[in-house]
């Protein structure tokens, strides 16, 4: 038997013909991370999506302007004059 022979039928002769192909564990990882990868990105852009709320960038429950102006009138922190100049400018300058 020559040496080409023992080469060609010893153990590394084929590396493709193992269980775990040419690639073997390195593949194998690097679809893992991919999956991964893959799964974070998805996860990510849900959870940004779940906490931007409405789409005019208040999040939900949150008072707009008008209510927490009524808040603060209602409280006493603001008198009447304040509170009319106050809501008349937030008014005109949501119709602009």
């Amino acid at each position: 038997m020559n040496a080409i022979a023992v080469v060609m039928q010893g153990r590394w002769w084929c590396p493709m013909c193992g269980p775990a192909g040419p690639w073997g564990w390195s593949m194998m990882l690097s679809w893992v991370v991919v999956v991964a990868v893959v799964v974070a990105l998805a996860w990510l852009l849900l959870q940004g999506a779940a906490r931007r709320g409405p789409h005019d960038g208040t999040p939900p429950g949150s008072p707009n302007a008008e209510e927490i102006l009524r808040q603060r009138y209602a409280r006493g922190e603001i008198d009447r004059d304040t509170y009319l100049r106050m809501l008349d400018d937030l008014q005109r300058g949501s119709s602009r």
